[in-house]
Formats: C-alpha cells, sequence, structure tokens
C-alpha cells in the first residue's frame, strides 16, 4: 500500500485487507499474553505513554522506510459491540502524515501500530508499549537509536516504585518479560529491581 493519503476502514474492510498482516505478527492484542508472534524474534519494552510522538517514534518510522514499508496500519482494540458511533477504528497512514497518527486517535486509547510488510509491530496499552520486530529490523532501530534498549530499566524501575509505594500487583512481569526478553534475560532484569 503506497498511498499518499490516510485511508480510514471500516472493521469488515480492516478484516479483509489488514487481519492477515495482524496475524503473521501478532498471537493476540494484549500485551500481557504473549502477544507476539515466533516469527517477530526480536523483542523490546518502550516505557512511554499512549502515542508515538518522540525522537524513538521516528527511529521507528525511519527504520520502517529503510526496511521497505512506506506506511503503517493502526487500529484502535474493542470488543465486537462496544465501538461508539461515529468513531474510526482502524487506518492506514503512510509515513509521510506519520505526524497525523496522535490526531487520529480520539482520546487515551490503547492501539496497534503494525508494518504492511509484517517486519514489526508495537502494542501501545496504558502503562507499556511493546515493540516486536524481525532480527534485522530491531537491530537496525538499535543502531539508530541506542537509547530505546534501556526504556526497559526505566520501565521496570517504574512499576517497583508503584509496587512500593502503591502496593501494585507485579505478578503478570515474570511472563511479560520472558516473553520479550527470553527466561534467563527476563529473570535477570526482573532481579535487578526486585520483582515481581
Amino acid at each position: 500500500m503506497e498511498e499518499n493519503n490516510i485511508k480510514i476502514f471500516t472493521t469488515n474492510e480492516f478484516n479483509q485487507i489488514a487481519q492477515t498482516k495482524v496475524e503473521k505478527i501478532f498471537n493476540n492484542l494484549d500485551p500481557l499474553k504473549k502477544p507476539f508472534n515466533e516469527s517477530i524474534s526480536s523483542r523490546l519494552i518502550i516505557n512511554d505513554g499512549l502515542t508515538l510522538e518522540n525522537d524513538i517514534s521516528e527511529s521507528i518510522f525511519s527504520t520502517a522506510y529503510e526496511a521497505g514499508d512506506h506506511g503503517f496500519f493502526m487500529t484502535i482494540p474493542v470488543v465486537s459491540g462496544n465501538e461508539f458511533p461515529g468513531k474510526s477504528y482502524h487506518w492506514y497512514v503512510p509515513l509521510s502524515k506519520r505526524e497525523q497518527y496522535s490526531k487520529l486517535l480520539w482520546g487515551p486509547v490503547a492501539n496497534i501500530v503494525f508494518s504492511p510488510s509484517c517486519k514489526w509491530g508495537i502494542i501501545l496499552d496504558y502503562e507499556i508499549i511493546l515493540l516486536g520486530g524481525t532480527k534485522e529490523f530491531v537491530d537496525s532501530l538499535i543502531s539508530k537509536c541506542p537509547k530505546i534498549e534501556n526504556q526497559v530499566h526505566e520501565f521496570l524501575d517504574d512499576c517497583r516504585y508503584d509496587k512500593l509505594r502503591f502496593g501494585s500487583s507485579s505478578y503478570w512481569l515474570s511472563d511479560l518479560m520472558e516473553h520479550i526478553y527470553g527466561k534467563s534475560k527476563g529473570a535477570d532484569l526482573l532481579q535487578q529491581y526486585n520483582l515481581p
């Protein structure tokens, strides 16, 4: 898809055009339930809000362009029947219009951004952003934006703070960290922060 304009899809259109791409990247769209497919072998936690509006996002989109993507799909996952009338939930956004990304979101809502070529995908949830991609994609991204690898430390520091200050539960962290970083590295990172 190489259009120069943002394309809005109905749910049926989106399912016809993009659902197979979603399934090549994601097992599911829940960030806490091992969301990435096995083909998405490199994964990172990004500790940033619900949108992609910073230098990290510019590095992501620059890497996407170099990988052959000219745009990205985005969707707001909702349970069927819970849609708000008159609201859009699915788009294709050309990279040349990426600054429109946050304007398409009609509130602080979880959203998914992914590659038409199935080389990368991002889940943006209320407290976490997960990025997954092919090894080549993620290696290229890290070379452009080395600080992206350290985002997990900010995330875990926030989790530790929430646990100590508010008594927040952290039982879900072990599965998440194993899914994103592998069993050994995930456990080592959690141990550094006395979590879960």
